[in-house]
């Protein structure tokens, strides 16, 4: 924590759950809004190095999946922390990663952990089952 300044984890759990309502009307650019210009996105192997590439990964998501989701079960925090427990579920119905539409429903469990400043995240760190859903989706 910055000295001299508190922080209010009930403001970044309130920021984040503006950003899941606007998720779950398939409203990308208000999503954003919880990001920072300098986010960092650590998701796995993979780094988002800017706020246009995690955008861009988020779009590319919500075009190829119909009926997209975004389920929170459980938040705690401290500080400028916020960690996240998530599934996000959806009908995969256009390409995904180099993968033509298959019709199949997808589901994938992930844990977060968002750091804020000015309630905003300014880098987070994610792992989830990804690889294990898109794997299920090349599956013949």
């Amino acid at each position: 924590m910055r000295l001299g300044v508190a922080v209010d984890v009930q403001q970044n759990e309130a920021a984040l759950m503006r950003a899941v309502e606007a998720w779950n009307s398939g409203d990308v650019d208000s999503y954003m809004e919880l990001y920072a210009e300098n986010i960092k996105l650590h998701a796995g192997t993979y780094d988002f190095p800017d706020k246009k590439a995690v955008e861009s990964m988020y779009k590319g998501f919500h075009a190829a999946t119909s009926d997209l989701r975004l389920d929170i079960h459980e938040t705690f925090g401290e500080g400028e922390r916020l960690a996240v427990r998530y599934t996000v579920t959806g009908t995969h119905t256009g390409e995904l990663m180099g993968i033509p539409p298959t019709g199949r429903e997808i589901s994938m469990t992930g844990i977060t952990i968002m750091y804020f400043e000015e309630g905003r995240v300014v880098e987070r760190w994610d792992s989830d089952d990804s690889a294990e859903v898109l794997s299920r989706l090349r599956a013949d």
